[in-house]
């Protein structure tokens, strides 16, 4: 006699002893044992008496063949096979399922291809056929005829021809742990459940399954009632439950909590806090948990985790509160939630699921969150733009916040970082006095086009390298410092321009109004023609910025490099020439050519000073002016009036011509030539 397999199923051990035997038909061997000739003469509906019957008749072991057996529950609920118990439902005889390769390599039929749940070989990880692989046929495969476990029963097509799918390799890990707990082997079964916590082994086998389809429907509502439904077939099972299934074991491996953070990333992949469909699906868990017949051991199980839910609140709180407490805005907190940055309680209030903050992580947020302050404000503050900020956070002088999940990459600093470096400043700087004259932020006018040192200024005024004042007021600082003389334009820090980059840099409108040494009010006449239009804080991109720093001059750098009136300088540059970029600005290589002058303060060895008097000189030529001069500009500047004087000395030129020349009266021009020396 056949001896029967490991893991065989007992109609394929039958099946191959009729088929060794030449009897045409199962029922010849079933019918010893008490089956029905028809439709049911499968060994798989015999009961224990039945099987027994078979044995004798096979002249094997009766408690081998008993262990094959799928044998009937008294109650007709459930079946025992292999020491055990799953539900009725779970079982497929009807119809012969097959695995190619695997009946190529050993025919004989698994037990667990009897299994709706699982159609596919655990061998050969293929999805299970049960139709004829023969064109012509297609015929179902059933057990009424005995040709052979690998040969089709009615035309006799070799099942091995037959073309079956893969199992996907990111499924096979989960099935495998999910089907070892009810595979025929103990020692796969130990390894399977050695796996789950010790509140899912104390579970059967048939409550694990169970458990499994229930979160199999929560993944997806269209794998609901798969094993009850009429219509479930092998390509149902293959797209639409098999991947639920293999989704599920990580939910069991981690249960509680596993279960929970999905129900908690669905409900927070909702921008209103509640998912419709998560809510749809949630419903119908709790209403099959109500409803289904569980066993008293799921059940409990079950009830725990709702138990769990309902009193969560109590270690919660709400948004309005956890937003009262971390002192942030709401939305920027539910943005971390979504985020996993603060934790989640998921509540249960009747069917319904919803999620609260935990009061331990919104409080534990709230102590390592410091105040801050945007870029824009200390820009307010210190009066230097935010590139100059970005500087300082890059010397250490100070200290960068985070960015609150759901705002823009904005650089912002700690509100005490900023107050510790203004108050630094200050004990730093003594009370201005007559000693120092020269304010900080006209000595920047002087340097080129492009970053100002802002940062290493005040770093070296920090650390005592550079001397300096402050003004009391309530101004910006900047605006506040004073130096002794001009002459400290040639150290060291006024030449160390901080490195921008970029991805990290954002250059708006006033930044490029300090590049090209311009008060953001007289800036705003430019920005439209150089940049488009917009408001003082609308990005621009750096490469752009730094392309027109370099390539503009404006008349105030211009008139702070020469040391004379910004209107002089305009006159200037647009009487020698200089290309003319706009009213006002002009081409800055087109400057330094034809003012030579313009270099004097960098490149050549006979350095002119610069010191408060002569930055103002012209502005106190209108309070010292006599006549009819007081209190208004001059007409010309002390550079326009040599000019003036020294052509007319010349001879060539006419008081008229001067004065054309000069845009003046010609009264002007002959009170300028009367005068001679008065100024010189």
């Amino acid at each position: 006699m056949l001896p029967i397999i490991e893991g065989e199923s007992l109609d394929g051990y039958i099946s191959r002893v009729a088929a060794a035997h030449h009897f045409s038909r199962l029922a010849e061997v079933t019918s010893q044992g008490g089956a029905e000739k028809n439709n049911r003469q499968q060994a798989a509906f015999l009961d224990s008496p039945g099987v027994t019957a078979i044995a004798e008749c096979l002249r094997i072991e009766p408690s081998t063949l008993l262990h094959h057996a799928p044998l009937m529950s008294p109650d007709g609920k459930r079946r025992k096979i292999f020491d055990i118990q799953l539900a009725a439902d779970h079982f497929q005889f009807a119809y012969r399922r097959f695995s190619p390769s695997a009946l190529e390599a050993s025919p004989h039929h698994r037990a667990l291809w009897n299994l709706r749940l699982f159609p596919f070989c655990l061998e050969t990880w293929e999805y299970l056929e049960e139709r004829c692989p023969h064109p012509a046929c297609r015929r179902r495969q059933r057990w009424r005829r005995t040709l052979g476990v690998e040969l089709c029963d009615y035309c006799g097509e070799p099942l091995t021809n037959a073309v079956a799918e893969k199992v996907p390799y990111e499924l096979r890990q989960n099935l495998e742990y999910l089907l070892g707990v009810v595979h025929p082997a103990p020692v796969c079964r130990e390894r399977a459940r050695g796996r789950l916590p010790e509140a899912l082994r104390k579970l059967d086998a048939d409550d694990l399954i169970m458990l499994s389809c229930m979160l199999a429907a929560v993944k997806d509502p269209r794998r609901k009632h798969p094993i009850f439904s009429p219509t479930f077939c092998l390509d149902q099972a293959r797209n639409v439950f098999v991947p639920a299934l293999a989704e599920t074991w990580p939910l069991l491996e981690g249960w509680p909590h596993a279960f929970e953070a999905l129900l908690t990333e669905r409900l927070n992949s909702s921008t209103t806090g509640q998912s419709t469909g998560t809510y749809r699906v949630a419903y119908h868990f709790l209403i099959r948990c109500r409803r289904r017949k569980l066993s008293p051991a799921l059940r409990r199980l079950i009830e725990e985790f709702l138990s769990r839910c309902r009193n969560a609140p109590l270690s919660g709180i709400d948004g309005h509160q956890a937003a009262k407490i971390a002192g942030r805005v709401l939305y920027s907190l539910l943005i971390m939630r979504r985020k996993g940055e603060l934790k989640s309680k998921l509540c249960l209030d009747g069917n319904r699921f919803y999620l609260l903050f935990d009061r331990h992580s919104v409080e534990q947020l709230a102590r390592e969150l410091k105040p801050q302050v945007t870029c824009e404000y200390l820009t307010a503050r210190l009066g230097i733009p935010r590139y100059g900020v970005r500087d300082l956070v890059n010397r250490g002088l100070l200290t960068q916040s985070p960015v609150p999940s759901g705002r823009s990459e904005r650089l912002a600093v700690f509100r005490d970082s900023a107050d510790d470096l203004l108050e630094s400043l200050a004990k730093v700087m003594p009370e201005t006095t007559t000693d120092y004259a020269v304010p900080l932020s006209k000595l920047m006018y002087c340097l080129d086009g492009g970053p100002k040192p802002w940062g290493a200024v005040l770093a070296a005024i920090l650390d005592g390298k550079l001397p300096a004042a402050l003004a009391p007021g309530t101004h910006r600082l900047v605006d506040r410092i004073y130096l002794r003389s001009a002459k400290v334009i040639r150290l060291r820090m006024f030449s160390d321009r901080p490195k921008l980059d970029p991805q990290e840099t954002s250059i708006s409108k006033s930044d490029l109004a300090d590049m090209l040494s311009l008060r953001v009010f007289t800036f705003s006449k430019y920005s439209n023609y150089l940049v488009g239009p917009g408001n003082h804080f609308v990005d621009i991109g750096l490469n752009q910025a730094l392309d027109i720093a370099k390539r503009v001059i404006s008349t105030t750098e211009i008139a702070a490099r020469l040391q004379i009136h910004h209107i002089t300088a305009y006159k200037l540059a647009t009487h020698l020439g200089v290309t003319s970029e706009f009213l006002g600005l002009f081409e800055r290589k087109s400057a330094f050519t034809l003012i030579p002058e313009l270099d004097d303060l960098f490149c050549k060895k006979t350095y002119h000073e610069i010191d408060a008097q002569a930055i103002l000189k012209d502005q106190q030529r209108i309070i010292h002016g006599k006549g009819k001069m007081r209190g208004k500009p001059p007409k010309l500047s002390e550079h326009e009036e040599r000019e003036l004087i020294r052509m007319h000395a010349s001879g060539d030129y006419l008081i008229k011509d001067l004065a054309n020349m000069f845009k003046v009266s010609r009264t002007t021009a002959s009170r300028t030539i009367r005068r001679g020396g008065e100024y010189h």
